[in-house]
């Protein structure tokens, strides 16, 4: 399988969409095997992250809320970076060792209003419920039914007139529900209660996008959209040592901070269980490196993989990537995959480069590459007339570009012949 091995990381996608909530509701199964396809390329990078009380990694982030969702204590918490660190992919992670685990867990949806929460939790207890005691489909509809006609009737008081159009609306799916945030941990002890009774061992829902919540209503000046989040996590704080659910959230850092800012009681408790995930400190220089091995060897391409690119290669991509003013993340070390396998199918020939790495900075080949700021110090630099007047300078000059991190080793320039070429740039061309 060498060659198609490669065909599959060529058509690796960088970035995995997030579901949205209508999309999970009408469509579990093309839904969770989209997920499952992107899961079988993820890397649990064993890099040391800090935590709330102590230190995590991604695979100790997800044993750990398996463990506390199991023994009832009712966990939140959330994974935040930067655009491009790859999230969504954690995530989906969780999702597939919680779900190994023997927990119902509710995949990553884009949560832009908390009913969403309600729907999405319906819709995907009741297909895994389906799968494994049919009978019980009835409850999961009979509890959703229930908390919507509540949250109708609540909105409509006392004037049956209003209340007949409510209904309406809702049949039609023009209405927004409006549940106090306490109302969502009713229902989600009753969704965890149903799970449990259908051989799971409890509930998990990872919500995911939560800006798109949170950013309209701050920046809209309307009503507070911290304070129901706040109440549905300090109703899951009450409930801890009785309810086996756990809550976890998709932040990115700018949201985060905002969070911060408004409600730091919020964040705290959201965190409470050392489940505050930063995975900007996950993704190191070496990252390239785990990654390439981890796909070469899923997708069976190992030796092929080895006329692809070397070592100088992941070595110079895990350290342009870990600079966030020059890439995003992640999503750069596959969007760079590509681009040298593509270009291995259409060239063949000896293994990529680090100067045929930089020359796809360069050409724009490579997407998710920060501001460009890579391409412009290299034109810059390249068009100084030191650098100019003479071939092999441009050639150094590119080879050094590609260690942003840790610089160029003498024996990465002594291989390709540029050491003293290195060393008169130094100087000065003196």
């Amino acid at each position: 399988m060498s060659v198609e091995g490669l065909k599959a990381i060529l058509a690796k996608e960088p970035v995995v969409g997030t579901q949205a909530a209508e999309t999970i509701c009408q469509n579990p199964q093309v839904v969770e095997d989209a997920y499952l396809r992107h899961v079988r390329s993820f890397v649990p990078l064993g890099r040391v992250a800090q935590g709330h009380d102590d230190t995590l990694t991604v695979a100790a982030f997800e044993r750990r809320v398996i463990e506390l969702v199991k023994k009832g204590a009712a966990p939140t918490g959330y994974v935040t970076a930067d655009y491009g660190y790859g999230k969504t992919s954690t995530c989906l992670y969780l999702w597939e060792r919680c779900t190994a685990a023997n927990l119902l867990a509710v995949p990553p949806f884009q949560l832009v209003a908390l009913p969403d929460l309600l729907a999405v939790t319906h819709a995907w207890v009741r297909y895994c419920i389906g799968k494994r005691a049919p009978a019980l489909v009835g409850k999961a509809d009979e509890i959703q039914a229930r908390y919507v006609a509540q949250s109708v009737a609540a909105m409509a008081g006392d004037d049956a007139g209003r209340l007949a159009i409510l209904q309406d609306l809702r049949a039609r799916g023009q209405l927004l529900l409006d549940l106090p945030g306490i109302r969502y941990v009713g229902f989600l002890e009753e969704m965890t209660a149903l799970a449990l009774e259908a051989g799971f061992d409890g509930l998990v829902v990872i919500a995911d996008e939560i800006q798109q919540y949170l950013d309209p209503a701050i920046k809209g000046g309307s009503a507070d959209p911290t304070a129901a989040l706040f109440d549905i996590v300090q109703g899951m704080i009450t409930r801890q040592g009785t309810l086996r659910c756990g809550l976890i959230l998709s932040i990115p850092r700018v949201s985060l901070t905002v969070l911060n800012d408004r409600r730091g009681d919020l964040v705290q408790r959201l965190k409470a269980h050392g489940l505050g995930f930063d995975l900007l400190t996950v993704y190191g220089p070496g990252f390239a490196t785990e990654l390439w091995e981890h796909l070469t060897r899923a997708f069976d391409c190992q030796e092929e993989a080895t006329r692809v690119l070397g070592p100088d290669t992941l070595d110079a991509l895990g350290q342009i990537a870990a600079r966030p003013e020059l890439a995003n993340g992640p999503r750069t070390v596959v969007s760079a995959f590509s681009a040298l396998i593509a270009r291995h199918f259409a060239q063949g020939g000896a293994p990529a480069t680090p100067f045929d790495l930089v020359d796809a900075f360069l050409s724009g080949a490579i997407a998710f590459d920060g501001s460009s700021t890579l391409q412009t110090v290299i034109n810059r630099c390249l068009a100084t007339p030191l650098v100019s007047e003479r071939a092999e300078r441009g050639r150094a000059i590119r080879l050094l570009a590609a260690f942003p991190t840790f610089g160029c080793t003498r024996g990465v320039l002594e291989r390709y012949g540029l050491q003293e070429t290195a060393d008169e740039l130094a100087s000065g061309g003196q």
